[in-house]
């Protein structure tokens, strides 16, 4: 999801479901990437986070850029579970039953400090990427490069030659 920056196993393992009690057509449905895809584009205050994901991968990668992707994968975890404890607790099933047994699962848990907990990850894992990762992507692109190229000539006037 969002160019590996997390999965939707890697969501369903930070809650502590299954793919049978959380689908991916639920975490679809729930247009996470969409959500995280702004959450990343903030963190990163526009950048792009793809060099950071080269940088990460990369057979030469150092240990700092190594620790760069770890972080904002976490981040990207941590976001969308938070998101799914908060939208979808009346999707996730309390009784799984096969016809013969039954099992309660998740009918005690208190998915508003659920929700807190991921969130306070997300959070933590933010302030990380905003002090170390902020200062070190690629600069936009911005349009000071097209205030150092000021034309000195008119051609409909002929004046500045």
């Amino acid at each position: 999801m969002l160019g590996g920056l997390t999965s939707y196993s890697d969501i369903r393992g930070a809650l502590g479901a299954t793919d049978n009690e959380i689908t991916d057509d639920m975490l679809y449905g729930a247009q996470l990437e969409a959500m995280l895809r702004v959450a990343v584009a903030e963190a990163l205050d526009g950048a792009s986070y793809q060099p950071i994901l080269d940088a990460g991968q990369s057979a030469s990668s150092t240990p700092e850029s190594t620790q760069n992707l770890a972080m904002l994968r976490l981040f990207a975890t941590y976001f969308c579970s938070s998101r799914v404890a908060d939208k979808m607790r009346l999707a996730i099933p309390e009784l799984i039953s096969d016809g013969k047994t039954q099992m309660r699962r998740f009918s005690g848990v208190d998915f508003d400090a659920l929700s807190a907990s991921h969130r306070d990850h997300a959070n933590s894992a933010l302030a990380w990427i905003k002090t170390n990762i902020g200062t070190a992507v690629e600069e936009k692109a911005s349009l000071t490069i097209l205030a150092l190229s000021v034309p000195n000539y008119d051609p409909t006037t002929a004046e500045g030659e």
